[in-house]
């Protein structure tokens, strides 16, 4: 009197094999995909950025809207946007010092005289 019949114990055996088959293929792929390689991935970037919190850091700077106020005026290199955070690219970031150090470089001056000291009577 039941809504379902039990199946036979062929297709019990049946799907028994077919569900440890699949199952083998899954811990084979598995394995495989974990398997050390010699060479790395070529879509792989070895890339380094650099937090918010790195650039403040490196540029003695206390907060971020110098660094952003830079970046509108196309002055400083901008950030890679991940999730909600921003990461800047450490070789772009070296780039951007050496600029800046030639820059200084090709505008620095001799050295500033000092001012005679006044002699106060």
């Amino acid at each position: 009197m039941g809504a379902f019949s039990l199946p036979s114990a062929e297709k019990l055996e049946t799907f028994r094999t077919v569900a440890f088959e699949g199952a083998r293929q899954k811990e084979e792929l598995n394995e495989a995909s974990l398997m050390p390689t010699d060479t790395p991935p070529q879509n792989v970037s070895s890339l380094r950025l650099l937090p918010l919190s790195a650039i403040l850091a490196e540029f003695g700077l206390k907060n971020k809207t110098t660094i952003y106020g830079l970046i509108r005026q196309r002055k400083f290199p901008p950030p890679i946007k991940i999730g909600g955070s921003s990461r800047w690219i450490a070789d772009e970031i070296e780039a951007y010092k050496a600029e800046c150090k030639a820059e200084c470089a090709a505008n620095r001056r001799g050295p500033v005289p000092r001012r005679a000291e006044s002699s106060a009577a």
